[in-house]
């Protein structure tokens, strides 16, 4: 008997463990990630791609630590640039 605080709290501790929860509840989707960041944090090559966030925050190919997707360079999607229909347009 009086077990229900301790089981509630542990649980309760337990659920951050799981990154679906804790990225529910973190509220980090109105935070800043390149806030304050005086530089860019990557290579020169990959400055002009626009990116998209993998699923659930997870590594994306065979860099350790890269969270994106690479949808688009320069404004021209990487499908149209891989079929050669469009060019990537020269800055």
């Amino acid at each position: 008997m009086g077990a229900r605080r301790k089981l509630r709290t542990h649980r309760r501790r337990q659920r951050w463990a799981n990154k679906d929860y804790e990225k529910s509840n973190l509220e980090n989707e109105w935070k800043k990630p390149f806030a304050g960041s005086s530089m860019p944090k990557a290579l020169p090559l990959r400055r002009c791609i626009d990116c998209r966030i993998w699923t659930k925050g997870r590594t994306v190919g065979d860099i350790p630590g890269v969270r994106f997707t690479v949808v688009k360079v320069s404004g021209v999607s990487l499908l149209a640039l891989f079929k050669e229909k469009q060019q990537k347009p020269r800055l």
